[in-house]
């Protein structure tokens, strides 16, 4: 016994009934006005002002009490008084270089902390070598002396300046 053919008129796709019209879209509630991303234009407008407070006012309320700060803070502080107390300079040999001395003086009333740049000049006052060298520590009142070898571009030193940078 053999089945007979599935009659095609039952195994036809179909498709969801289309409704006509088409649903409308509902609309806004009374009292609502436009929102962006989904928050009305108010509750859009605190947030954003809030924002912007913390994110530019902070940095600029720590300026300016950073600043006040300072103030108060360099005043308690005095520059050093810095000067070279030796410069031997050896042009002779295959690496010219200087053997320099030189003391920093804290004035201030509290322990400080000082980078200095000393410079060996040529007689037309030209830099033929510099180095860095620091102070660190020096109590309120305090006087240091260091040594520091400055190697020279070219054997013609013949004097040294320092200068304090911070």
């Amino acid at each position: 016994m053999t089945t007979p053919p599935p009659d095609p008129r039952w195994h036809q796709p179909t498709s969801p009934p289309v409704l006509y019209p088409p649903p409308a879209t509902p609309p806004a509630p009374q009292g609502q006005g436009p929102r962006i991303l989904g928050m009305s234009l108010a509750v859009f407008g605190a947030v954003l002002g809030a924002l912007v407070l913390f994110c530019c006012g902070g940095p600029i309320a720590l300026l300016v009490f950073g600043g006040v700060l300072s103030g108060i803070d360099e005043a308690t502080s005095a520059e050093p008084q810095v000067r070279v107390i030796s410069c031997e300079i050896d042009n002779e040999g295959a690496l010219p270089s200087a053997d320099v001395q030189w003391e920093i003086h804290n004035p201030g009333g509290r322990e400080e902390n000082w980078t200095v740049t000393i410079v060996v000049l040529d007689a037309q006052g030209r830099q033929v070598g510099n180095t860095f060298d620091g102070a660190f520590g020096i109590d309120a009142g305090a006087t240091v002396v260091s040594d520091v070898t400055v190697f020279l571009d070219s054997a013609t030193g013949e004097t040294c300046d320092i200068s304090v940078d911070s």
